[in-house]
């Protein structure tokens, strides 16, 4: 039964004691026509009330129309933000607000430095930039990133604190950081818990971040609850991520490990070689080559993946090879983008020594900037 219909009833059985007496009231001091007129005229106010509100109630639970919902969301403020590499950032056109792109790569292939230079290049645009540290020490982070600013070597930051400290002194409006050690996080039971590092996330975009960045996510895959795997554990952690980025509007990148697959470690020809003339030679000369990753590589279920924006994979083909000039060879592969080509490939070259990753100039672009 309606308000209304209820209503109705009501009235009609007289229960309302103070109508009654209201009534009685009435009947000793006006006529009975009046009286009924001003009864008829009090229960055509209370009707319209009841009716008014219940079409209210209706109304709210329908779906918005196509152009409410647009004026609903015409005061979401859409940005964009750079990587700070221009052959990249010229392929992507700017990385959007409400987007995960997860930065992916084999384990020491240079995930975690990719993504400093990349807040590194945020920070001097004085971007608020949130980060979450699961794997280095605080000092550890502070020292490399300042390396990457200053483009001295991690070991020349370890050894000068003074540079350290003025790096930080800089940074420390836009940079937003929870990390392992940091005693806040210890006793909000610490950022290896991912509600607690949703609870982190959600502090940085209350102070005002535009990006968080989230190091390392496969953390997570190691905790299991409920009787879940760690892929699942991974994956659900990915769909909170996704749904955080889109529900604050905010440039989400998570670091996820890709799966160790390597395509060789010698080709038969060269092993025969090898055995035919110096044995010993393995030693010097085998070469471990991983494949170009995909997507697909990447740990946390292909459903998961499919939320996001899109997925920067670092390849390092020669990572294990010892010989510098092969191991520093690396590129930039961009694979499910919503907005950008896909598929597409940046050469870069990675200092270990620095963390730094530098677009890798073709030779007719060395002519151009000699002359």
């Amino acid at each position: 039964m309606s308000s209304y219909d209820q209503f109705e009833k009501e009235w009609a059985q007289n229960i309302d004691q103070r109508a009654r007496s209201a009534m009685d009231l009435l009947d000793k001091k006006l006529p009975k026509d009046e009286i009924f007129l001003r009864l008829q005229q009090a229960k055509t106010e209370e009707t319209n009330k009841v009716y008014l509100k219940e079409v209210k109630e209706f109304q709210d639970g329908l779906l918005p129309s196509f152009k409410e919902r647009l004026a609903q969301t015409s005061d979401i403020q859409e940005f964009k933000v750079d990587s700070g590499f221009s052959k990249l950032d010229s392929i992507i056109q700017g990385f959007r607000s409400g987007g995960t792109y997860i930065v992916g790569g084999l384990e020491k292939s240079g995930k975690s430095s990719f993504l400093m230079n990349i807040l590194n290049n945020l920070l001097k645009k004085k971007t608020k930039v949130g980060y979450i540290n699961t794997e280095l020490r605080d000092s550890e982070f502070a020292e490399r990133l300042t390396a990457i600013n200053l483009g001295k070597t991690t070991k020349e930051a370890e050894e000068d604190s003074k540079l350290v400290d003025e790096w930080v002194s800089r940074v420390d409006k836009n940079l937003l950081y929870a990390g392992v050690q940091n005693p806040a996080d210890l006793k909000k039971d610490n950022v290896l818990s991912f509600e607690k590092t949703l609870e982190r996330m959600h502090e940085f975009v209350r102070e005002g971040a535009k990006v968080v960045m989230l190091d390392n996510l496969t953390t997570y895959n190691t905790i299991t609850s409920q009787g879940k795997k760690g892929w699942e554990v991974l994956a659900q952690c990915i769909s909170l991520a996704v749904t955080f980025a889109k529900e604050k509007n905010i440039i989400l990148f998570p670091v996820i490990h890709t799966k160790p697959n390597v395509v060789f470690t010698e080709t038969p020809s060269g092993i025969k070689h090898i055995i035919n003339t110096d044995p010993s030679k393995i030693f010097e000369e085998s070469i471990t080559i991983t494949r170009r990753p995909s997507l697909n590589d990447v740990y946390g279920g292909g459903g998961a993946l499919s939320q996001v924006s899109g997925t920067l994979l670092i390849w390092r083909p020669y990572q294990k090879y010892s010989a510098p000039d092969f191991s520093s060879s690396s590129a930039i592969l961009m694979d499910s983008f919503r907005h950008a080509p896909s598929g597409g490939l940046v050469q870069m070259v990675f200092d270990g020594g620095r963390s730094i990753f530098t677009e890798k100039v073709e030779e007719a672009e060395r002519v151009m900037r000699f002359f």
